[in-house]
């Protein structure tokens, strides 16, 4: 039980940063389209 338990936590952390990198990443990309969109719009 307290193995399952421990890969049950460790697969939840695993998931839970992929997530978190994954809606960064998103985040990340997001604002570079709007600044290269702004940038062809400026220029």
């Amino acid at each position: 039980m307290i193995v399952a338990d421990e890969i049950t936590v460790n697969v939840t952390v695993t998931v839970a940063v992929i997530v978190i990198v994954a809606v960064i990443m998103i985040a990340i990309v997001n604002v570079f389209v709007a600044v290269i969109r702004n940038l062809f719009v400026a220029v």
